[in-house]
């Protein structure tokens, strides 16, 4: 059974989407599952994929949740173990990729850990140590300024040197391209000189699918959720489960967004002809958030019922820094949060079944506003954004959660279209 921590909800739910494509049944917690939950007789096709919210927070709170995640997946019976974060290895300096990965590997006694974050359907790909997103350097895209973790540098053993006290290395794409037998004596000539952090090449799955044969006897392993998606062809053998993913009934379709990334940027600009836009005033969410909620929430409901409703922040990250630089920068972002999840929740006790949420922060904020505590995997709207099901209140609500830098210009508009 394989037992995965990622480090935020839309990370969980991306991962969640690979392991179900791969033949897993896989179960999506919202935090640590209920204690009480009977995990069933271990199957080498099932999967628990815990989403926590560490990615920035400070790096002791971060492992401390990651070693409690991971005794939680111990005792329900796993036997593998995964370290998901984002593709693009975005991360505070000081962390948290190599406390946590640190943590986890000196809880299991492990080996040399693996760091595969390429994810090749979204253009994440690391080539000789560095991490290119299309043909672009990581340290050149919108990633450089971004608000909480900037990645100013590509290279990822430097990356991944600065948060860990051990020796870092790299596995690079000509083992790869050599078979799994060169991987693994690559790793094991590593190890034998003390180097047991490795960032490994991969450019396309079928790279993946060579590491993934390389390490699947290894305790734990690390990366984006391609490989996690690997890793499972690799553990299941091409077996498929049945899904538990419940379609919820037709609804007033709407999206939260609380993500200021390019990508989201296009997604609303898209969505603007279709949509009534609803744009959150971020100086009023700092002052009275439940206040701007309401104002939000009512205005949504003035539309007809067919219509897209888009509550979103603004569309230009230098205005949302001016609001940064006017209050502390948690205080904006926490802010943002609420009316989001408040809007959300406000919403599916009107009746709203089918729900998008844009951003990782945001997402998790809407999951635990609407208290779904586990989620089934369901069809994807683009690669790594799928919809799952969870049950509010006694009745089945469709979220998708969508990392701020996923998806095509139109998803805010098709993604309904994949439910039928």
């Amino acid at each position: 059974m394989l037992g995965a921590v990622a480090d935020d909800l839309t990370g969980a739910t991306d991962l969640a989407a690979e392991l179900a494509r791969a033949g897993m049944a896989v179960t999506v917690s919202v935090g640590l599952p209920d204690a009480t939950r009977s995990p069933g007789p271990p199957r080498p096709e099932t999967a628990m994929v815990i989403g926590l919210k560490i990615r920035t927070v400070p790096a002791q709170d971060a492992v401390a949740a990651a070693r409690r995640a991971l005794a939680t997946l111990r005792d329900l019976g796993c036997d593998h173990f995964y370290a998901k974060y984002c593709s693009t290895f975005d991360s505070r300096p000081e962390g948290n990729i190599g406390p946590v990965a640190d943590a986890l590997a000196e809880e299991l006694d492990a080996g040399p850990v693996v760091f595969v974050p390429t994810y090749p359907a979204n253009g994440r790909t690391v080539y000789h140590g560095h991490l290119f997103v299309g043909d672009t350097l990581l340290s050149e895209t919108g990633m450089r300024t971004h608000p909480l973790t900037p990645m100013t540098d590509p290279n990822l053993v430097r990356v991944l040197a600065a948060q860990t006290d051990h020796a870092v290395g790299l596995c690079r794409l000509e083992s790869v391209r050599a078979g799994a037998n060169a991987v693994a004596a690559d790793l094991a000539d590593a190890a034998a000189h003390g180097v047991s952090r490795i960032v490994v090449d991969a450019v396309t799955d079928e790279d993946l699918d060579t590491i993934a044969e390389a390490v699947a006897d290894q305790p734990i392993t690390t990366g984006g959720a391609a490989f996690g998606g690997a890793l499972a062809r690799r553990l299941t053998a091409g077996t498929t489960a049945p899904g538990a993913f419940q379609n919820a009934a037709p609804s007033r379709r709407m999206v939260v967004c609380g993500s200021a990334s390019e990508a989201t940027r296009r997604q609303v600009a898209a969505a603007a002809a279709e949509a009534l836009m609803l744009r959150i005033d971020l100086d009023k969410a700092v002052a009275d958030p439940d206040a701007e909620a309401t104002r939000l929430l009512e205005k949504a409901f003035t539309a007809p019922p067919e219509r897209l409703v888009l509550v979103h922040t603004a569309a230009d990250p230098a205005a949302v820094l001016a609001v940064q630089q006017r209050f502390h920068a948690d205080t904006a972002g926490h802010a943002l949060e609420q009316v989001l999840a408040a809007v959300a929740a406000g919403a599916v006790r009107r009746g709203v079944s089918r729900l998008v949420a844009a951003g990782g922060e945001t997402s998790g904020a809407v999951v635990e506003a609407l208290r779904i505590g586990s989620m089934a995997v369901g069809p994807e709207a683009a690669p790594g954004v799928p919809w799952m099901s969870g049950q509010v209140a006694g009745r089945t609500v469709n979220v998708l959660l969508k990392s701020g830098n996923f998806g095509s210009d139109d998803i805010f508009t098709g993604a309904w279209a994949v439910l039928g």
